[in-house]
């Protein structure tokens, strides 16, 4: 059985006119909810076995962090993590590291995170609003190679204020 560890990006800078979204930054605040999600983690599983991130800055940013924090290599960037990336399109690289009962971290957005949830917990994708620097714990319990339908079961939704207020371990 593998452990994923689905991961939306910290905060990030605001929106703002004549910037594309791709090039948000995390703001302070967001770079310490990634020192803190790495801390978890650390404290959680010890070290990953990897770490992806989406090639987007703020969630590269974060994934890095969370690295190194985990005393992990860099991350492995995934175009599958994007934002508006079908969900599907992940589901190989979760058969992958899930034949291989690994445990890994996976950095992205919202939709997409809370899409890929809905997706690998066989309910509606709406349902999960994954807001910055919260880490869900998945567990892929059945994996048919080829096949859309990977079965997980959800372990824990930890969001960032339980994190600030080291209400987790």
């Amino acid at each position: 059985m593998a452990t994923l560890y689905l991961v939306r990006h910290g905060t990030a800078d605001p929106d703002e006119p004549g910037l594309p979204d791709e090039e948000r930054l995390l703001t302070s605040p967001g770079e310490e909810e990634a020192r803190l999600v790495g801390k978890f983690l650390g404290r959680r599983v010890g070290k990953p076995d990897a770490v992806f991130s989406s090639p987007i800055r703020r969630a590269n940013k974060t994934a890095a962090i969370v690295a190194e924090v985990c005393g992990c290599p860099p991350p492995v960037v995934l175009e599958p993590l994007l934002p508006y990336a079908d969900p599907h399109d992940l589901i190989p690289t979760i058969e992958s590291v899930a034949q291989a009962s690994t445990v890994n971290v996976l950095v992205g957005h919202q939709p997409h995170l809370g899409r890929t949830i809905g997706l690998l917990l066989g309910c509606d994708p709406a349902r999960f609003e994954v807001v910055p620097a919260t880490v869900v714990e998945l567990d892929v319990i059945r994996v048919n190679p080829g096949d859309a339908a990977l079965e997980a079961r959800l372990r824990s939704f930890v969001t960032p204020g339980l994190l600030r207020l080291g209400l987790v371990e």
